[in-house]
């Protein structure tokens, strides 16, 4: 295949395939970015997996459930104390780059950390305090309160890694940023369990994550001091208006991560710690085509906020089409592997995962529209929709909660696939309608697509 030099704002010279070839810089330049963050996604997203396999394999499914069982918790409180911040830097800080403001652009990185910590410190406090209660009275497994007390340290450089990871993408640095997001505390929890598991039990590794948070975190201090040095002091940045922006974006970060993690709780609740194990890997196998997302929002999501703020409405919408488009090519292979061959797929992890292979069928079809349409989040989130990408996704988690309670007591864990896939398709199909509503702009693959085939058929 062919490749012709296109120039980038920069008058960097970019070559990219000719079949995508174009006079859309825009889609060029997330292209080229996508290439590569998506290359990084594929082997964080391998760490992630070997690790997950190891821990299966290494404590069955009764100590994989315990593990993401607070993990769960864990991963709730963060995204909680963490405000939505993460998200909402990214509609502050390019701009300010971009008028060479780097000491402004410090100012907002500098009061997101400081707002991260005040509220994610207290509750680290209260979940060590309310340990034994929530194991007791809610999971009904009181020998997990001790797991969920190391776990609690780890809620505030766990936020604090996302922040750092949300400043860097800001800046367009995707490889800085995957590695905070999700290659540093995998790597250290895949050395911990090949040489802690076989002595130290559970509690070992869960200590050894603890820690691998608080490297994490420190990492991303060091290079967002890096890309943001000054030798001006920072322009101070209104907490007030982080917040407003912020806020939003938590509640529909929240229900958005709810929407998996909520059946993760239920089964918690009304099952037991192997249902959770098994549902959990059924999940994170489906969530295998979440890199293809990751991959091509790492880049556009500062593109989208950059067009819409430009008034380049026409232009936004080539990007919206071109980027779903691409998003069905690179993960319709994994929805063929994860609905034709699941028993394969979970029997990795070994025999007493296979009850999850009608979740897991469930679940990859579901993620296959998330990665096609998930841009949309994005698209309402950085341009002013926000409070009615909030309510969506709110109603969508109500939703998955209230089927949650009707389908998980009597079906297990089919009933959690049901929920969560059935709360996600919708989730999708109903902010792609509010796109198109506000912003006058289709986010769907069909044109790009068929542009495509035509210039495939034209290469004969």
């Amino acid at each position: 295949m062919t490749s012709h030099p296109r120039k980038n704002k920069a008058g960097k010279r970019i070559r990219v395939p000719k079949l995508f070839s174009t006079s859309d810089v825009n889609f060029v330049e997330i292209l080229r970015h996508s290439s590569k963050a998506f290359l990084i996604l594929v082997g964080a997203t391998a760490l992630q997996f070997i690790f997950d396999l190891l821990l299966a394999q290494r404590f069955g499914a009764d100590g994989y459930g315990i593990f993401y069982l607070c993990f769960s918790v864990v991963m709730v409180l963060a995204l909680i104390g963490r405000l939505g911040i993460d998200r909402a830097v990214i509609k502050f800080i390019p701009a300010y780059m971009t008028e060479g403001r780097i000491n402004a652009a410090r100012g907002v990185s500098n009061i997101s950390v400081k707002t991260s910590l005040l509220f994610t410190v207290p509750m680290a406090i209260l979940l060590y305090i309310s340990s034994d209660t929530l194991a007791r009275s809610i999971f009904n497994e009181p020998s997990i309160a001790s797991y969920l007390k190391i776990f609690a340290f780890a809620i505030p450089p766990f936020a604090l890694s996302y922040i750092y990871s949300g400043i860097l993408k800001s800046l367009k640095k995707t490889g800085p940023s995957l590695f905070l997001e999700r290659i540093s505390i995998y790597f250290v929890g895949i050395l911990s369990v090949l040489l802690l598991s076989s002595g130290w039990g559970i509690g070992a590794i869960i200590t050894a994550f603890t820690l691998a948070c608080y490297g994490t975190a420190l990492a991303g201090a060091l290079l967002t001091s890096k890309y943001l040095y000054t030798v001006t002091p920072a322009i101070s940045f209104s907490r007030r208006k982080l917040l407003l922006i912020s806020g939003p974006l938590l509640f529909v970060m929240f229900a958005t991560q709810m929407n998996g993690q909520a059946s993760v709780l239920l089964l918690g609740v009304f099952g037991s710690t192997v249902d959770v194990g098994v549902f959990n890997v059924a999940l994170k196998i489906s969530m295998l085509m979440s890199i293809v997302l990751a991959a091509i929002t790492t880049i556009s999501a500062t593109k989208i906020s950059e067009l819409y703020y430009s008034n380049q409405i026409k232009e936004l919408e080539l990007v919206l089409s071109k980027s779903s488009a691409l998003a069905v090519i690179l993960a319709l292979p994994l929805l063929l592997l994860m609905t034709l061959f699941p028993n394969f797929l979970l029997a990795l992890f070994g025999s007493e995962f296979l009850p999850g292979r009608e979740a897991l069928v469930l679940l990859g079809i579901a993620q296959f529209i998330n990665a096609t349409l998930g841009a949309s989040i994005f698209a309402l989130g950085l341009t002013g929709g926000e409070r009615k990408l909030a309510l969506v996704v709110g109603t969508s988690l109500l939703v998955n909660i209230s089927l949650g309670f009707l389908l998980i007591p009597l079906f297990g864990v089919i009933g959690a696939g049901i929920a969560t896939s059935l709360t996600i398709t919708l989730s999708n199909v109903i902010l792609v309608i509010v796109v198109k509503r506000t912003l006058g702009v289709w986010l769907l693959p069909f044109v790009a697509l068929r542009s495509w085939a035509r210039s495939a058929l034209a290469l004969k």
